[in-house]
């Protein structure tokens, strides 16, 4: 891991993840870090990472996988939590309660994979440079809706020039 006193680390639960080894290193340093969780996994993994997850600055999750955090650990330990669902509101939520919520603008949907991506990659970004949590939640559901809204690529890509 790094020793880089600011170093700040976003952790996708997932398989094959040693959920463990990871999360329990980046605990034993003095690194912020984050974690998401992909639906197909999340249960397993999320039950593995309980005992670290009050350490985690921010938890994205959507509306299925919360409900599942929820019955293993008092959400009302964890320092931030976003949720997310869909084209309906998402949430932020400190130490069980709601500080933050926006709705995303309504757009087409074309593609929904990498929309928590897009969402924690943007949340994150502008809470780093000073934005307040409802300014980062509001950009993070806007650029999601956006993502969503854009038309797939093809694969494989068009080559260019």
């Amino acid at each position: 891991m790094c020793d880089h006193p600011r170093a700040t680390f976003h952790v996708c639960c997932r398989r094959p993840l040693d959920v463990a080894a990871v999360l329990g290193q980046l605990t034993q340093t003095t690194a912020n870090f984050s974690v998401d969780f992909f639906l197909p996994s999340a249960e397993a993994m999320i039950r593995a990472a309980v005992p670290w997850l009050p350490a985690a600055t921010t938890l994205f999750v959507n509306a299925t996988e919360y409900r599942l955090l929820n019955q293993v650990v008092d959400c009302g330990t964890l320092p931030q939590v976003v949720v997310t669902d869909g084209p309906r509101a998402a949430v932020v939520r400190s130490f069980g309660r709601q500080v933050a919520s926006a709705v995303p603008p309504p757009h087409a949907v074309h593609e929904v994979s990498g929309a928590g991506d897009t969402l924690a990659g943007t949340f994150l970004a502008h809470r780093s440079l000073g934005a307040t949590t409802t300014q980062a939640l509001a950009e993070a559901t806007a650029a999601a809706s956006r993502y969503v809204a854009a038309p797939s690529l093809p694969i494989p890509a068009p080559r260019r020039g």
